[in-house]
């Protein structure tokens, strides 16, 4: 839901949206998954903390 909050504060298209809420949400995952590897804190935390910089970010 905070990767397509965050497209829908970018775009309005109805073409970029999903688009961006999909690389948004592949960020959030793959950066949350590589951040829980190289500490103590469980992958959860870590999703959430990136997709919300990433809705914070504009």
């Amino acid at each position: 839901m905070t990767p397509a909050a965050a497209a829908a504060r970018i775009t309005a298209s109805p073409v970029l949206l999903p688009l961006l809420s999909v690389v948004f949400a592949v960020v959030s995952i793959e950066g949350g998954i590589l951040l829980a590897l190289g500490s103590s804190i469980p992958i959860s935390p870590c999703v959430t903390t990136i997709s919300f910089t990433v809705y914070a970010a504009r």
